[in-house]
Order: structure tokens, then sequence, then C-alpha cells
């Protein structure tokens, strides 16, 4: 597999591994860089016999004392413009003042929380551009357009779910944090370090987490309020047809009376004027009186 070799001096290598190098090089089982190695996007920080074993989905990396391999298995601009950040802004000088693997991690959870934050600002764009667009206009594609970012958005959480569950793991075991502190053979035993880290990622991403939550009740929210509109429509288009039926029903009856005056059978009225007058007066008055009543009986059943 494609991998960068970067060490203490900040020197960056491009070269291939396979599992069974780097499981000697650090003393490894095979089974245990199977993270890294997959193409599942698995969230893991794995304290491993003085390395530390990362996958954080544009990320996987190797870490240990004095080096670190970065794997890559398709082309990723998010996971370039990683490698050009940790080039530019790693200096000899960090690993003074903390140990190298603790440098490295602390920068892998910076990019990750970048990455995280860059795409829950863009799915809240999305979120508001759509529920403005629900609001102005109900159509088939703004619909969709909240389907696909609620989709989007539980996606997310559980992405979001699975980094805290890895991270408060390693918090919770005190033996994990051990691991992490004494993979630096030079420093001591005290783990605040690792978990002032770990601790301060952990925040952040409940903080994103929060801010995702909020996000979903608007979508939750706007999906409410479609289904009652689109409730309310249905009941209107069902009214506008009971009339419509009603109304063809009183005309059906009607049209029963013209149709005895409109037989062939002769009844002494088919010259005459005054006959045609007064019977589509009476016609236009049943008409009337029965759609009046009709309505108002809807109106008293709370049907209209």
């Amino acid at each position: 597999m494609k991998a960068y070799h970067f060490d203490q001096k900040g020197k960056l290598t491009e070269t291939c591994v396979s599992r069974k190098e780097l499981a000697d090089e650090f003393g490894l089982n095979i089974r245990d860089l199977r993270p890294v190695f997959s193409a599942l996007q698995v969230t893991t920080i794995l304290p491993r016999n003085k390395s530390i074993i990362v996958n954080l989905g544009f990320i996987k990396a190797v870490l240990s004392e004095k080096s670190v391999y970065f794997l890559q298995q398709h082309k990723s601009e998010t996971f370039d413009k990683f490698l050009n950040e940790l080039i530019t802004q790693y200096s000899e000088k960090d690993i003074l003042k903390q140990s190298f693997h603790l440098v490295i991690l602390e920068k892998i959870l910076d990019a990750k929380m970048r990455q995280m934050c860059g795409k829950i600002d863009g799915i809240h764009e999305k979120v508001e551009q759509t529920l403005n667009a629900v609001k102005k206009h109900l159509s088939e594609n703004v619909l969709e357009n909240l389907l696909t970012i609620k989709k989007r958005t539980s996606r997310m959480e559980v992405r979001i779910r699975e980094i805290l569950s890895a991270t408060q793991d390693v918090l919770d075991d005190q033996e994990s944090l051990m691991e992490l502190t004494m993979i630096d053979t030079t420093a001591t035993r005290d783990t605040h370090e690792v978990e002032s880290i770990l601790e301060n990622f952990l925040e952040q991403m409940e903080d994103k987490m929060g801010h995702l939550f909020r996000m979903k009740e608007d979508i939750e929210d706007t999906q409410e309020f479609v289904e009652l509109k689109l409730s309310n429509m249905r009941t209107t288009v069902v009214r506008t047809d009971l009339m419509a039926t009603m109304i063809t029903l009183i005309l059906s009856f009607l049209a029963v009376i013209v149709g005895l005056f409109g037989t062939n059978i002769r009844n002494g009225f088919e010259e005459s004027r005054a006959a045609f007058v007064v019977l589509s007066v009476i016609l236009l008055v049943i008409f009337t009186l029965s759609t009046i009543l009709i309505k108002l009986m809807l109106k008293k059943l709370d049907i209209l």
C-alpha cells in the first residue's frame, strides 16, 4: 500500500509498505493493522506495543516514538492538504516540549476536527437554504433536498458518535492511557498530557454533536411543518372534491327533470316559451337552495 513515512526531523518520504512489513517493524500482530489497511472507515485509536494505530477516515496512520507511517488507499485532497500543513508547521522544537507521537497525534486530531467542522458548516448552510426554500415554495425539488440533508445529517451523527466512542474508550481505559504515555521511553509515566489532548478533542466533538443535534431538530420541525402543510392541502382537495361531487349530484337530479321535458313524448309544452322560462327559474332556485343547504349541512358537521 502507498504510504508516507514522517520522522522526528520532519522528513517526509513516499514509500510502499505491506501489512507484514509494518507488523515486523513495530512488533505488532498483523490483525492489529486491519483498521488502517481496511477500506472501512472504522474509527480507531488503538495503543499497541509502543505504537498507536489510528484510523480517522481520511487519515490512517501508525505512530511510534520516532516516526509515523501515513497510509493512503485512495487519492484525497484533504489528506494531501494535511500532509502539506504537517510539513509546514512541524518543527523539531515541538518534540522538546512534547513526545513526538503525541505531537503527531494532536495534529491528526486537529486535522480531523477541522474536517468535521467544514462538513458540519456545509450541512448547516445547506439546511438554512433548504428551510428558507420550504417556507417560500413547497416543491418536489425542495422536498428531495430536505430528505438528502436529513440523510447527510444522520450519517454525520453516526460518524461523530463513532469518534466520540473511540476517544472515550481510550480515556476510560487507564491501561490504554499508560500505553500511550509509555511509547516514548524517555518520558515520565504521567498520563495527564495524553488525557488533556484526548479530552480537548472530545469536548470539541461533543460541541459539534450538539450543533448537529440542533440542526436535526430544525429539520424535524420543518418536516412537521411540511406534513401539516401537505395535510392541509389534501384536506382542501378533499373538500373541493366533495363539493364538486354534491353539485354534480344536484345537477344529475335536475337533469332527470329536464330529461322528462326533452323526451319525444308530446306534453303540450314544446312550443311554450313561458313554460321554458318557468322551468328554468324553478331549476335554478332548486339548484341554488340545494347547494346552500348542503354547504350549511357540511359546515355543521365540520366537514367544510
